[in-house]
């Protein structure tokens, strides 16, 4: 249970950062679009 909940709470994390960085992105190019 303990690993499952690591693992879990891992994906979770790495999923947050993807979501920042594909954000980010957006936001950059929307400011060239400028």
């Amino acid at each position: 249970a303990e690993k499952y909940g690591a693992d879990g709470y891992a994906k979770t994390a790495g999923t947050a950062v993807d979501e920042a960085i594909h954000l980010l992105k957006m936001l950059k190019e929307e400011e060239v679009k400028k």
